[in-house]
C-alpha cells in the first residue's frame, strides 16, 4: 500500500515503537546518572520521574496532531496546515540543521567511546574514518524500504533497551535506599532539571514518518506513549541503581552505566555496555539521517526545496536524492568540526518546533471543523507553560544562532520557489 506521494506504507506498530526509542535513547543515558547525581544526589530517579509526568502534556499535544495526520511531514505538516509555508518551512529547516548537527555529535561520540573502551584512544585519521564509517553504515540503513529499515530499527532497540533493563534488575536489591542518603556534589536542583528534560525528548522525531506507516492515526500515538513511559522508567530505575550502588561524590566518572555494570558483572558488564552503547548510538543516528530525509522529501513536496530531492527510487520507494544529501550533510559537520556552532542552535530550534506544534492543535482541530476538548486546552496550556520556562533557561546566542539558520534557510527558499516558479507562501 502506497500514500499519496508515492511512499510505501510498510512500518507497522512496532517499527514505530523502533522509531520512538531509537529518537529518544541515543548517547544521553550512558552519561545521565552520573550528571544528575552530582546535583541532586540520590533525588535523581525522582527528579526523572518527576519530569516524565511533566513532559506527558507535551506528548499528549503531539499524539493528538498525530492522530490527525497521515502523510510525511510529522511537525511541517502539522505547521502548514496550520499556520501556511513560511511557518512549515522555518520548523523543517531547524529540525534539519538541529538533527543532523546531534547526529554528528554522536558520530564522533561513538567513535571516542569505541576507541577510548577498547583501544585507549588512538590518531586522529583514524578517529575520521572510524566516525565516516559509523555514518556510512546509518546511511545504508536509510537506502532500504522503510520496513527493512524499521525491523533493523526494532533489533536496535531490543539490543540498547535489554542491557539496561538487566542491569536495572540485577540491582534491584540495592534500591531500597532513601534519597536523602546519597549527598550530592554541589546541590544544583534546576540544572538537573534541565539536564533530564533535554534528556528525555526527541520523540518528535519519529512522526516524521507516518507517510509510510500502515495506519499512523492509530499506532503513532499509542507508540509515543508507551515508549516514552517505558523510556521515563528504565531511566529512573538506572539512576536509582546508580546511586543507591556506586556513585561517589568528588570522584569523576565519564562511564557512569559502565561503571556500574561493572560493579554488578564485572568485565561482562563493561562489554554490555559497549555493546548496548554501540547500538544505541547507531539507531539514534539513523532514525535521525531518516527522519531528515523525510523532512526534505516533505519541504521539496511542498515546493520549498530545489526540485529532485523528493524524487524517489523507482525499485525502493525512498527520496533516494533526500537520503544522499542528509549523508552528505552529516558526514561533512561530522568531519569538519563544524558542527559545535549548530549544536548550540539545537535547543533554541527543538523548543521553537515544539512552540509550534502546541500553537498548531487549537488551529488544526478547527480547521477540521472539531472543536478544541477541554483535556486538549489543559495539556496545551500545561505544555506551552513548560516550553516558555525553558525559553527563559535558554541563552541569548541559542536565539541568535537560530535567527541566522532561520535567515539562510528563508533565503535558500526564496531561490527555490523562484526557480520552480511558485508565488506567494
Amino acid at each position: 500500500m502506497r500514500s499519496e506521494s508515492g511512499l510505501v506504507r510498510g512500518v507497522g506498530f512496532l517499527g514505530l515503537c523502533a522509531l520512538v526509542i531509537n529518537g529518544m535513547v541515543g548517547s544521553g543515558i550512558f552519561a545521565l546518572p552520573y550528571a544528575l547525581a552530582q546535583r541532586v544526589g540520590g533525588w535523581t530517579p525522582v527528579v526523572l520521574l518527576a519530569m516524565g509526568v511533566a513532559l506527558i502534556p507535551l506528548v499528549f499535544v503531539m499524539a493528538r496532531l498525530a492522530a490527525m495526520f497521515d502523510r510525511t511531514g510529522g511537525p511541517v505538516a502539522y505547521v502548514q496546515d496550520a499556520f501556511g509555508g513560511n511557518a512549515a518551512f522555518v520548523v523543517g529547516w531547524l529540525q534539519i540543521l538541529s538533527v543532523a548537527s546531534a547526529t554528528a555529535a554522536n558520530a564522533n561520540a561513538l567513535s571516542d567511546y569505541l576507541f577510548g573502551s577498547v583501544a585507549g584512544g588512538t590518531s586522529t585519521l583514524i578517529h575520521a574514518a572510524a566516525t565516516f564509517a559509523g555514518l556510512a553504515l546509518a546511511v545504508g540503513l536509510n537506502v532500504m524500504p522503510s520496513r527493512r529499515t524499521a525491523g533493523v530499527l526494532v533489533l536496535a532497540s531490543i539490543c540498547k533497551l535489554a542491557p539496561l533493563v538487566l542491569i536495572g534488575l540485577f540491582a534491584w536489591p540495592h534500591l531500597g535506599v532513601a534519597p536523602d542518603s546519597t549527598p550530592a556534589e554541589t546541590w544544583a536542583p534546576l540544572q538537573a532539571v534541565l539536564l533530564a528534560c533535554y534528556a528525555m525528548i526527541g520523540f518528535e522525531n519519529a512522526l516524521t514518518m507516518a507517510g509510510e506507516a500502515r495506519n499512523p492515526e492509530r499506532d503513532m500515538p499509542r507508540a509515543l506513549f508507551l515508549v516514552f513511559g517505558l523510556c521515563t522508567l528504565i531511566y529512573a530505575l538506572i539512576a536509582a541503581a546508580y546511586c543507591a550502588t556506586v556513585f561517589a561524590p568528588g570522584k569523576a566518572d565519564s562511564a557512569p552505566v559502565a561503571t556500574l555494570a561493572k560493579a554488578l558483572f564485572g568485565d561482562l558488564g563493561g562489554v554490555l555496555v559497549l555493546f548496548a552503547v554501540a547500538w544505541s548510538i547507531l539507531g539514534n543516528m539513523t532514525i535521525n539521517m531518516l527522519g531528515n530525509s523525510r523532512r526534505i522529501f516533505a519541504m521539496e513536496q511542498q515546493g520549498d526545496l530545489p526540485r529532485g530531492l523528493g524524487r524517489l527510487h523507482p525499485g525502493l520507494s525512498i527520496p533516494i536524492n533526500a537520503v544522499a544529501l542528509v549523508g552528505v550533510l552529516t558526514v561533512g559537520l561530522a568531519l569538519s568540526g563544524g558542527f559545535v556552532v549548530l549544536a548550540v542552535l539545537s535547543v533554541a530550534a527543538r523548543l521553537a518546533v515544539y512552540l509550534s506544534c502546541i500553537a498548531a492543535l487549537p488551529m488544526v482541530r478547527r480547521r477540521r471543523a472539531r472543536g478544541v476538548l477541554t483535556l486538549e486546552w489543559v495539556a496545551i496550556i500545561a505544555a506551552a507553560g513548560l516550553c516558555g520556562w525553558l525559553i527563559l533557561q535558554s541563552k541569548p546566542e541559542n536565539w541568535l544562532a537560530m535567527a541566522a539558520a532561520v535567515t539562510s534557510g528563508l533565503v535558500l527558499r526564496a531561490v527555490a520557489r523562484r526557480l520552480r516558479g511558485h508565488v506567494g507562501a
